[in-house]
């Protein structure tokens, strides 16, 4: 089968639909309704299109590619795939995330659905002239498609510098998550001295997992710190400071991304900064140590305040 005639498989009313809902709901419907069901629709969408999009570039037989499919599927949703996500995100050209939650797994009744597009796309196809129809899937359809299937909807890392000059320009982050709660402090002291020695995440009950926690060194970006599929939140699970081998005083992004316990998965990102006393002497002194906030600034429900004394005097500096 041509290229050309496989065609069908992308333009066509089931395809395109589903390509629809993916780009609206990773871009629009979990940013203003995050839930359950807008974590699901994604899948639901995604599954329902993988396999045509499969027999567009390979042309195999509709029983391998659904075979593929559902192998696929299972081990993106599993820890297996974690090792390839590290490697991947380590590279940053693009960032992947998932989350493993195998009730993802009911996205397979959509199956049937791409199994009657595979069988007979003829009766789903939109009515575009042969001569076109190429040129249309390969300049437009397809970087559409690519574009949406990798791209997130999260925001930029704030733009603070690469240096901890500007440490704690920016808020610390402190929002809902579905019904559970998380606070990421915008600072850390890493000296040894049993105080808020690692960056951290500060979560309720209702946040059952962090599915992945990544932290990069600027300017470069480069992962420096990496874990997933964690649901106990010791501190000593968070980041240590130590980079290849050394504590740095600087400004580091970090990517995390938690699931709340009725399923609403979220991503989020901004800047941390490593404060060691006493820190290099060629550095600069930061310009908003007053605004820093830490891990241990919680009150007596266990949650993010301001006016709760952390302990740090940052006096070295």
């Amino acid at each position: 089968m041509s290229s050309k005639s496989r065609t069908v498989y992308l333009l066509n009313y089931v395809f395109l639909t589903g390509l629809a809902v993916l780009a609206v709901n990773d871009h629009f419907w979990k940013e203003a309704y995050g839930n359950w069901w807008t974590g699901k629709i994604s899948d639901f969408a995604g599954i329902l299109i993988l396999p045509l999009l499969l027999k567009f570039f390979f042309g195999w037989r509709d029983t391998l590619i659904l075979l593929l499919t559902v192998v696929f599927f299972f081990w993106w949703k599993s820890p297996w795939s974690g090792g390839f996500l590290a490697l991947a995100n380590a590279q940053d050209w693009v960032y992947f995330t998932r989350v493993v939650d195998y009730s993802d797994l009911l996205a397979y009744l959509f199956l049937p659905c791409s199994w009657r597009v595979l069988r007979q796309p003829e009766r789903f196809a939109v009515a575009v002239p042969i001569k076109v129809s190429l040129p249309v899937t390969q300049y437009a359809l397809l970087p559409i498609c690519l574009f949406f299937l990798v791209a997130t909807s999260v925001d930029d890392f704030p733009d603070v510098g690469d240096s901890n000059v500007n440490c704690c320009a920016q808020e610390p982050v402190d929002v809902m998550v579905g019904n559970g709660r998380v606070y990421i402090p915008s600072a850390f002291t890493p000296d040894g001295d049993g105080l808020n020695d690692f960056f951290q995440i500060v979560a309720d009950s209702n946040i059952v997992r962090i599915d992945s926690f990544v932290v990069y060194a600027l300017p470069d970006s480069i992962a420096v710190f990496s874990r997933s599929n964690l649901t106990d939140f010791r501190v000593d699970q968070g980041f240590s400071g130590v980079v290849f081998g050394e504590i740095r005083s600087a400004s580091y992004a970090f990517l995390i991304e938690v699931t709340a316990r009725d399923g609403t998965a979220r991503v989020l990102r901004n800047r941390v900064c490593a404060l060691p006393c006493p820190p290099p002497v060629t550095l600069s002194e930061p310009r908003f140590l007053s605004s820093c906030t830490f891990g241990n600034q919680l009150d007596s429900a266990g949650y993010f305040d301001r006016t709760v004394a952390s302990g740090e005097t940052l006096s070295c500096y």
